[in-house]
C-alpha cells in the first residue's frame, strides 16, 4: 500500500476510529488496510465527513478501475466507517446505507501444477524455497508464512504441527512434514527472535515482501497463493473429505474451501461412469 497523506479535517475521526477497531479486537492487518483505503477516499475526494453523500460514494466507488474483490472490500471499509460515524453521533446520517451490492463471481481453483514443483524447488534460494514449501505442503497463507517463529513448532519430532497465526487473529494447528520441522528449527533457530524470516517489521518479514518473493520466484505468471491452491487439491484428492481439508486450511465455510480444490476429469469421468445404465 502506497503511503498517503490524512487531510487534517478526518485526523482526529480516522485515529478514533482505529481505536474502536482495537476495541473490537480488529487485526492489526484490517486495521492498516481500512485506514489505507479512508485516507485514499478523503484525499481523492477532498471532502470532509459531514460533506459525503450516497452520490460521492457511488462517484468514488464507480469511477476506479478495480477488480469486483477490490472495489468490495473499499465499499465494506467505507460502510464500516460511516456506520461507525453515525453510531457515534459525528454524522447525522450514513450515507452508505442504500450504497448497490457489488456483486462478486466465485474464484476457481488453479493450483500450481505438479510438474513444476520439483524444478522450482530445486533452483529456488534456501529462503524462497521455505517459502515455497509451507505454501505448497502446509497450505499456509502469505500473511501465516511471513510470522513463522522457532516456537509455532510443536508436538514430537516424528509428528510434528506448526501453529498458523491466521487472519482475523484465529490460530490453528496443522500437520507439518517432519523434514520441514527440522528445517524450520535450524534456520530460525540461528535467527533473532526465532523469526524464520527475519525482517524490519516486528522482527520478520511483512506480508507484502513474501508476495514480491514468491512472485519473483515462481515461474510465469504463477502466484505464491496457487502453491495454496495446490495444498487444497493434492490433500482433498487424498481423503475426499472436506471438512477435514476447511480445517487445516483454516476456512470459516466450506464453500470457500471447494475455490481451492481443483477436480481433474479422470475424477469426473469416474465418478459420472456410475450414472451409466447397464
Amino acid at each position: 500500500m502506497q503511503t498517503l497523506p490524512t487531510p487534517a479535517a478526518w485526523l482526529g475521526d480516522l485515529d478514533a476510529f482505529d481505536r474502536w477497531m482495537s476495541a473490537a479486537d480488529h487485526p492489526r492487518s484490517t486495521r492498516r488496510m481500512r485506514n489505507y483505503h479512508l485516507r485514499r477516499f478523503a484525499t481523492t475526494t477532498e471532502l470532509t465527513i459531514t460533506e459525503v453523500t450516497l452520490e460521492d460514494l457511488i462517484t468514488y466507488l464507480g469511477a476506479r478501475d478495480w477488480k469486483q474483490e477490490t472495489r468490495r472490500s473499499h465499499q465494506s471499509t467505507l460502510k464500516s466507517f460511516f456506520r461507525w460515524a453515525t453510531l457515534t453521533k459525528r454524522i447525522d446520517e450514513d450515507p452508505t446505507v442504500y450504497l448497490p451490492r457489488v456483486r462478486t463471481t466465485p474464484g476457481l481453483p488453479r493450483p500450481f501444477p505438479e510438474e513444476l514443483l520439483t524444478s522450482t524447488l530445486a533452483t529456488a534460494p534456501k529462503r524462497e524455497r521455505l517459502m515455497i514449501r509451507l505454501g505448497a505442503e502446509v497450505g499456509l497463507r502469505s500473511c501465516e508464512i511471513c510470522l513463522v517463529n522457532i516456537r509455532d513448532i510443536v508436538g514430537p519430532h516424528q509428528r510434528p504441527s506448526i501453529i498458523a497465526h491466521g487472519k482475523g487473529n484465529k490460530d490453528r494447528r496443522v500437520p507439518l512434514p517432519a523434514s520441514l520441522a527440522a528445517l524450520i528449527r535450524a534456520a530460525a533457530g540461528e535467527n533473532p527472535g526465532g523469526w524464520l524470516f527475519p525482517g524490519k517489521i516486528d522482527g520478520h518479514l511483512s506480508n507484502k515482501r513474501v508476495i514480491e518473493l514468491l512472485a519473483d520466484t515462481l515461474p510465469g505468471d504463477w502466484a505464491g497463493h496457487s502453491l495454496r491452491h495446490r495444498y487444497g487439491t493434492v490433500t482433498y484428492d487424498g481423503c475426499k473429505d472436506l471438512r477435514a481439508v476447511q480445517k487445516l486450511m483454516g476456512h470459516a465455510n466450506p464453500q470457500t474451501t471447494q475455490i481451492y480444490v481443483h477436480i481433474n476429469d479422470d475424477t469426473l469421468h469416474h465418478a459420472a461412469a456410475f450414472a451409466e445404465i447397464a
